[in-house]
């Protein structure tokens, strides 16, 4: 199945490419602010509304993850400890799927992977709220 090991490689490589990048970059001190090193631009929802989106601070905590750094991470957004983990896991598992005959993704999804949202959603919703009245 040449089909799946394309699509787990590219996968695999973004995922873990996303951990490489929070290992590279020096988290922000200000705890928001670290995705513009990659040259991009402010958030736009914090700027019109002076409140956090519900991604701001996702890279900072990403960089403070790579770097254990778990009291700082969940300060400056407390899904990266969760997504962090959980990228890297997916990584793995897209990467161990590129080079076996069977697509651990697939097992993924087939264990629970769409329902999963039907808890992940909300809990995002919890933290974002959480971040805006912290």
């Amino acid at each position: 199945m040449r089909s799946h090991r394309a699509r787990d490689l590219l996968f695999g490589l973004g995922a873990l490419g996303v951990i490489a990048i929070a290992v590279a970059l020096e988290p922000s001190p200000t705890g928001w602010g670290t995705h513009q090193k990659l040259m991009l631009p402010p958030c736009y929802f914090r700027m019109l509304t002076g409140e956090p989106c519900a991604t701001c601070g996702l890279t900072t905590s990403f960089c403070h993850m790579a770097r254990a750094r778990v009291g700082a991470a969940f300060h400056a957004n407390p899904a990266g400890l969760v997504l962090f983990p959980a990228t890297l896991v997916f990584g793995l598992y897209a990467l161990a799927g590129a080079v076996s005959r069977r697509s651990y993704i697939e097992r993924i999804l087939a264990f629970g992977g769409t329902k999963a949202w039907l808890v992940i959603l909300p809990a995002l919703a919890l933290l974002w709220a959480w971040q805006i009245f912290h």
